[in-house]
């Protein structure tokens, strides 16, 4: 809610403690969620190495959980925030490996959503 009133610095620091709670708990499936948000609010607030940095490490626990669908899903992220960055070359690299996971699931939604940011780099 405080993303979207504007005021990342606030939503920071309840997804932090979010991520905290969950780290306590040792679960690592919360973990992603939290770091996904994180990774969103940085996005949000225009600092793509920040966001990058967290969808990252979501994506690390998408790949020890071996979470196909995760991890596609991360990769666009990522091809994402390159995206918004002005970095197409990069943004590119990240929506071929995630359209290929996809395609290895048979998601025709999320596949035409790939190659729509795909031809969005033109």
């Amino acid at each position: 809610m405080y993303q979207q009133w504007g005021k990342p610095g606030k939503a920071l620091e309840y997804v932090y403690k979010a991520l905290q709670i969950d780290e306590e708990r040792k679960d690592i499936r919360r973990k992603v969620i939290d770091f996904i948000n994180i990774g969103s609010v940085y996005q949000d607030w225009g600092k793509p190495e920040q966001a990058l940095e967290y969808f990252h490490k979501a994506l690390e626990i998408d790949e020890e959980l071996k979470d196909i669908r995760g991890k596609a899903t991360r990769l666009n992220n990522i091809g994402i925030v390159y995206q918004q960055w002005g970095m197409p070359e990069q943004a590119l690299e990240y929506f071929q490996k995630s359209l290929k996971l996809f395609e290895e699931l048979n998601d025709a939604e999320n596949i035409a959503g790939i190659m729509k940011n795909i031809k969005n780099l033109t």
